[in-house]
C-alpha cells in the first residue's frame, strides 16, 4: 500500500502504526508513525582494546551474545540511549533553579493528586 503522505511504501518498510483520531478527512486525524525500515547490515572497522575484544569472545562462547558483532550493536544501541537521555537531562536542567516553573509544577501536582490517586487505585485492580 502506499502512504502519499509519508511518502513511504510499506512494501519496503512503510508506516507501521496505528491511525488515532477521528474526522472525515485524513489531514484531521492524528497519526503516530513509526517507519519500519529492514536492517541494513554495514560492514565496518572498528579499532578496539583487545581486552575488550576477548571479554567480547568471551561472552559469545558462552551463549550469552549470538555474535561479536551482535554484542557490539546492542551495546553501541545502550550507549546512544543513554546519550540521548543525557541530552535530555541537560536541557531540562536549567529548570531546578527557574522559581516561576517549580511555583508551577507544585500547583499543577496539588491539582492532579486527586486523579492521580484515583488512577494508582485503579492500576492495582
Amino acid at each position: 500500500m502506499w502512504w502519499p503522505r509519508a511518502g513511504l511504501d510499506n512494501r519496503a518498510g512503510g508506516p507501521r502504526s496505528v491511525l488515532y483520531g477521528h474526522g472525515p478527512r485524513l489531514d484531521r486525524i492524528i497519526a503516530t508513525w513509526e517507519v519500519v525500515v529492514p536492517n541494513r547490515t554495514v560492514r565496518t572497522t572498528v579499532a578496539l582494546p583487545a581486552d575488550l575484544i576477548a571479554a567480547a569472545d568471551r561472552v559469545v562462547r558462552e551463549g550469552r551474545a549470538r555474535s561479536r558483532s551482535a554484542l557490539l550493536a546492542t551495546a553501541l544501541q545502550h550507549e546512544l540511549a543513554a546519550l540521548d537521555r543525557s541530552a535530555l537531562d541537560a536541557a531540562f536542567a536549567p529548570l531546578a533553579d527557574d522559581l516561576d516553573y517549580q511555583s508551577e509544577a507544585i500547583i499543577l501536582s496539588e491539582e492532579f493528586a486527586a486523579a492521580d490517586w484515583e488512577a494508582l487505585q485503579l492500576g492495582k485492580d
